[in-house]
């Protein structure tokens, strides 16, 4: 594509190609309205990548529906050009080339385009809201490469077109050179390649352009700052005006969006139980000025056995428990065993997951319920005794739905472990990791660094509440040799050796 690129600074493009991408455009129109989507709308060639490099492939990986580029202007009215000695037309078809190459890359080959044809520099908000209307339909999302606050006049006409559209939430983007708080979305180790050749896509034109919010955008990692303006909170934002120049005020962004219907996304606490979640949930709600829901599922008597395998079981239960999911902190452990099911419901939602040595962790399980760690296996009694009295431990004691055959009780518990760290880690460049014994060693600070990391704000301070005890306490003093016995230690190492491993857990030397 960049070769391509580089042949048509010296040859125009024909009417045939130029006839080809039109009728390529209207296909592509004709398949993008007949399903949901999530639509990027970009002012200007580049604007997508300046403002979203980051954001856009983790909005890909994180829905199922298109993610559909709608390019307001391909430009056209560029000084640059002009030196070059470009018509506008030439202009134009290059700077489309640049952002179908840049665009290819960010969504992995996966990604449309529909373009509105609107005059570079003369982008009026009527004429944009009239051509976004003909796309608009019931579902839609839509993600803006520019900012209501913007200096440009054709970014601030595209934001205000649609906001003007009546959706409950709308996200904007943040230019490089813009001062202000919004939600950070870094490049992974999965995404880097894709969001290199994206920026390396424009080195003809766009970053010789625009040179300086090309080199901030190197400078900060290629980071994306996006904030997500709600119907309620949008009275805030100044409507498009004449242009303000770069001095920018400070815009905190409200949360995600969740379900239609169901409000606006939580962060979502993950992870086993007796894992120390339920402090951190509370404690970060509370950090964060909110509240927390605890146990969705409990609450809700739902159990987990019965929603595993589902896709739409959180999406459901969302549209059933609003009130639920309406807290600023929603925590519940067994959400990581459904996690694509929070992510299908949830797309944009922080995940955070605790995790806790499993020795520790398993102890205090078996602490909770009142039985011991060395036994060969529990009776029969035990078991029903158990299940009689504290059924949704029973459930977690066997992994119940979780694994097809009984297992004896601590490699049960072993390998549930196990399953939370590899759901974990399957996603680890979109969660959030706290290790338990890195909370207790500092808790303030741990939830104070963890609420920023999260681009949510520092409200209150936690210090009064910090050492408050959540949950029952288990036995800490015993060490793990002598709680387990040689022979459950061992199962619980060989099968959590390796994640312990990956997690700075030192295994003991039994397995």
């Amino acid at each position: 594509m960049l070769s391509m690129m580089r042949n048509m600074l010296g040859h125009a493009p024909s009417r045939a190609a130029l006839r080809k991408h039109v009728r390529q455009g209207s296909r592509r129109v004709a398949s993008v309205l007949s399903r949901p989507v999530t639509y990027v709308v970009s002012p200007h060639p580049d604007d997508e990548t300046l403002r979203l490099a980051a954001y856009i492939p983790w909005l890909c990986a994180r829905t199922s529906h298109p993610v559909v580029l709608v390019a307001v202007s391909d430009g056209g009215a560029s000084q640059r050009a002009r030196i070059n000695g470009w018509t506008e037309a030439y202009e134009q078809e290059f700077r489309r080339s640049e952002q179908a190459a840049a665009w290819s890359a960010l969504t992995a080959g996966a990604g449309q385009i529909i373009r509105l044809g609107l005059p570079d520099g003369n982008v009026q908000v009527a004429d944009v809201r009239k051509a976004l209307k003909k796309l608009d339909r019931r579902g839609a999302r839509w993600v803006v490469a520019a900012h209501p606050e913007d200096g440009h006049p054709d970014h601030r006409a595209v934001a205000g077109a649609v906001r003007g559209l009546g959706h409950r939430v709308v996200r904007f983007s943040l230019g490089t050179l813009m001062s202000g708080e919004a939600a950070l979305y870094r490049p992974t180790r999965s995404t880097s390649d894709q969001i290199q050749i994206a920026v390396a896509a424009y080195q003809q034109f766009g970053r010789q352009s625009v040179k300086d919010e090309f080199s901030a955008l190197r400078r900060s990692g290629y980071v994306s700052r996006v904030v997500a303006i709600s119907r309620e909170t949008a009275a805030d934002i100044p409507s498009p005006g004449p242009a303000q120049g770069q001095q920018q005020e400070r815009v905190s962004p409200p949360p995600t969006t969740g379900p239609t219907g169901v409000g606006t996304s939580p962060v979502f606490v993950l992870g086993n139980q007796k894992s120390g979640s339920t402090a951190i949930a509370a404690l970060l709600a509370e950090c964060m000025g909110g509240k927390p829901s605890l146990d969705v599922l409990y609450q809700s008597r739902t159990r987990l056995e019965d929603l595993l395998g589902q896709d739409e079981a959180i999406a459901a239960l969302a549209q059933r428990r609003s009130k639920a999911f309406s807290a600023e902190v929603v925590k519940d452990n067994d959400f990581i065993f459904i996690l694509p099911s929070l992510r299908a419901a949830f797309p944009d939602a922080p995940v955070v997951f605790v995790v806790r040595d499993p020795r520790d962790n398993i102890r205090s399980i078996l602490n909770r319920v009142d039985l011991p760690g060395s036994q060969q296996d529990l009776t029969t009694e035990q078991y029903a005794h158990l299940r009689d009295t504290l059924p949704g431990w029973h459930s977690i004691v066997t992994n119940a739905g979780i694994v097809a055959e009984p297992q004896q009780y601590v490699e049960a518990l072993a390998e549930r472990w196990a399953r939370a760290v590899s759901a974990y880690l399957e996603a680890a460049d979109r969660i959030t990791l706290i290790r338990y014994e890195d909370f207790c060693t500092d808790k303030r600070g741990q939830i104070e660094k963890l609420s920023r990391s999260l681009g949510r704000p520092v409200v209150h301070d936690i210090t009064g509440s910090q050492d408050r005890q959540f949950q029952p306490r288990g036995d800490r003093e015993i060490s793990p040799e002598a709680f387990f016995g040689p022979d459950n230690l061992r199962r619980i190492e060989a099968r959590c050796g390796a994640l312990m491993s990956r997690l700075g857990y030192q295994r003991s030397g039994t397995a």
